[in-house]
C-alpha cells in the first residue's frame, strides 16, 4: 500500500468517513435527532434569508424607482438615507398589504363560518329529504330512514359531555400547542430580524461572499459559480413576482366571475383560490374543491354550477395565464413548467412544488448555454478543418504549378540543347 505523505492525508479522511458512517447506519435514530436539532437551529436563518430575497423584491422597486435621486445626492448623509428609507417603505407596504388584506377578510371569514353554521343543520335536513324520495322512486323501504331525525341538542350536549372527560388531553394539548405557537413566534421575530440585517447590509455581504468565492475556487470555477447564483436570483425573483400577479388576477377572475353567476361567498372563495393559486398550477383544484364545499351547504345545484366554472378557470389558468404570465417570466416554456411543478411535487411535497420552478428554469438556461456553447465549438471546428482543406487544396495547386513549370524549363533547355546541336 502506497502511505506516502502526499497520500496520507486521504487515507485518514477515506478510513475516519467510512467509520462515521458504519456508526450512523447503526444508530438510525441518530440521524433524526440530529437532523431534527441542526433544522431548530438553522430554520430561523433560513426563514430570515427567504424572507429577506422576498422584500428584496420590492426593495429594489423603491432603491431604483422612487428614491433613485437620492443616491445621486452630493451630500453622504442624505446618501446614507437611501437604503433605511427604502427598507421602511418596504416594511410599510408589505406588512400594512398583509394587514388590510386581514381587516377586510376576517369578518368575512366570520360571517361565512356563521352562515356554513346555520345551514349544515337545514342541509342534513334537504339531504335526508332528498334520499327518502330517491328511495321512493326506486321502491325501496324508506320506514327507517323516515325516523331518521338528526337532534342536535343531543349532539351539542356529547360534545360537551366528551370535552368534559377529555378536558386533561385539551388542557395538554393546549399547552403544547401555546408552546409551539411561542416557538414559532420567536422564530419569526429572528428571522425578521437577520432580513432587516441582510437588507441594510446585502452589498456588504454580497462582496464578502463575492471575494470567499474567489478566494477558495479556480478563477474558470468561481466564474461559473458566480454566473449561476445570478441566474438563479433573477430567476426565483421573476418567479416570486409572476406568481403573485398570477393569483391576483385568477382571485381577480374568480370574484368577478362569482359575482356575475351569484354564486355565495364570493369574497371568502375568491380569497381562497387565490390563496391557494400561489402553490404552481394545481393550487386553483386545491381552492376550487373547498369551495365547492362551502357551496354545497347553500345550493347543491351552484355547487355543481360552481364546479363547472372552476373547471374552465382553471383550464384558463393552466393553459393560458400561468405559462403566459409565470413561464415567461422566468423563461421557462409551459410544458416544462407542468413537468417541474408535477415532479417537485411528488419529491418534495409543497416544498418541491414551490420552489420546482425556479429550480428548472435555471437548469434549462444552463443546459441551453451548454448545447448553444457545443454546438458554437462544433461549428468553429467544422470551419477549421474547411480552412486547413482549402490551405491544403492551394498548396496543391501551387506545388502542381511548380512542377509543371519545372517541366516546362526542363522541356525548354532540352529543346535548346537540340537546336543547338542541330546548328552545331
Amino acid at each position: 500500500m502506497d502511505l506516502k505523505k502526499g497520500n496520507m492525508k486521504k487515507w485518514i479522511f477515506l478510513i475516519t468517513f467510512a467509520i462515521l458512517l458504519y456508526t450512523v447506519a447503526q444508530n438510525p435514530e441518530v440521524i433524526g435527532a440530529f437532523w431534527g436539532w441542526f433544522t431548530g437551529i438553522i430554520s430561523p436563518v433560513i426563514l430570515g434569508l427567504c424572507l429577506a430575497f422576498v422584500l428584496n423584491i420590492f426593495m429594489a422597486f423603491f432603491d431604483e424607482k422612487i428614491l433613485k435621486g437620492l443616491g445621486k445626492s452630493k451630500k453622504a448623509g442624505i446618501r446614507k438615507l437611501k437604503r433605511p428609507l427604502s427598507l421602511i417603505l418596504t416594511i410599510i407596504t408589505v406588512f400594512g398589504a398583509i394587514t388590510l388584506f386581514l381587516w377586510i377578510i376576517i369578518p368575512q371569514i366570520g360571517e361565512t363560518m356563521r352562515m356554513i353554521a346555520v345551514a349544515v343543520p337545514a342541509f342534513v335536513e334537504m339531504l335526508i329529504e332528498e334520499v327518502i324520495v330517491i328511495m321512493d322512486n326506486l321502491n325501496l323501504s324508506v320506514d327507517n330512514l323516515k325516523e331518521l331525525q338528526v337532534n342536535w341538542d343531543e349532539i351539542q350536549e356529547t360534545a360537551f359531555k366528551w370535552l368534559k372527560i377529555g378536558s386533561q388531553s385539551a388542557i395538554s394539548i393546549a399547552t403544547s400547542l401555546s408552546g409551539s405557537i411561542f416557538s414559532t413566534l420567536f422564530d419569526l421575530i429572528v428571522a425578521i430580524i437577520i432580513a432587516i440585517y441582510v437588507l441594510l447590509q446585502k452589498e456588504r455581504i454580497a462582496d464578502i461572499c463575492e471575494k470567499a468565492a474567489r478566494a477558495f475556487l479556480k478563477e474558470a470555477h468561481y466564474e461559473k459559480v458566480m454566473e449561476v447564483a445570478r441566474l438563479s436570483r433573477q430567476s426565483f425573483a421573476s418567479f416570486i413576482t409572476g406568481q403573485l400577479l398570477e393569483a391576483c388576477i385568477l382571485g381577480g377572475l374568480c370574484f368577478v366571475g362569482m359575482l356575475i353567476f351569484g354564486f355565495p361567498y364570493a369574497s371568502v372563495v375568491s380569497v381562497l383560490v387565490g390563496v391557494t393559486a400561489l402553490i404552481p398550477m394545481f393550487g386553483a383544484w386545491i381552492g376550487g374543491g373547498i369551495s365547492a364545499i362551502l357551496i354545497v351547504m347553500v345550493d347543491p345545484m351552484k355547487a355543481l354550477l360552481f364546479l363547472i366554472f372552476i373547471v374552465v378557470l382553471q383550464q384558463l389558468e393552466g393553459n393560458l395565464i400561468y405559462p403566459k404570465v409565470v413561464g415567461k417570466s422566468i423563461g421557462l416554456p409551459g410544458l416544462l413548467v407542468i413537468i417541474a411543478v408535477i415532479v417537485g411535487g411528488n419529491l418534495f411535497s409543497v416544498v418541491g412544488i414551490l420552489v420546482s420552478v425556479p429550480l428548472c428554469s435555471v437548469l434549462y438556461t444552463l443546459f441551453k448555454e451548454a448545447i448553444d456553447d457545443r454546438l458554437d465549438k462544433k461549428k468553429a471546428a467544422a470551419v477549421a478543418v474547411a480552412a486547413t482543406e482549402a490551405d491544403g487544396q492551394r498548396v496543391e495547386v501551387a506545388d502542381n504549378e511548380e512542377s509543371k513549370t519545372l517541366v516546362e524549363s526542363k522541356e525548354d533547355a532540352e529543346d535548346s540543347v537540340r537546336a543547338e546541336n542541330k546548328e552545331a
